[in-house]
């Protein structure tokens, strides 16, 4: 159910050393329409401002460097 779910990411989380805040859509959620969901994992990097920067959909060296390099250059600011 929905508790597995939430701990399994937690321990996903902790094992990957993720700080950053996850959402996590229920039945009734619209978040997938909100943010174009196409494909799981889905990555919406929000900054400071409120402002979407970067949607990323799937794993992979090449994402995970682009979001990372955006995390960088926003928290460097």
């Amino acid at each position: 159910g929905a508790a597995d779910e939430q701990k399994m990411l937690e321990k996903f989380a902790e094992k990957h050393e993720l700080k950053h805040r996850f959402a996590v859509q229920g039945k009734e959620s619209t978040l997938d329409d909100y943010y174009a969901v196409s494909g799981i994992p889905h990555v919406v990097v929000i900054d400071q401002e409120g402002k979407i920067r970067m949607m990323k959909v799937g794993s992979g060296e090449e994402n995970a460097k682009a979001i990372d390099g955006l995390l960088k250059e926003l928290l460097d600011k």
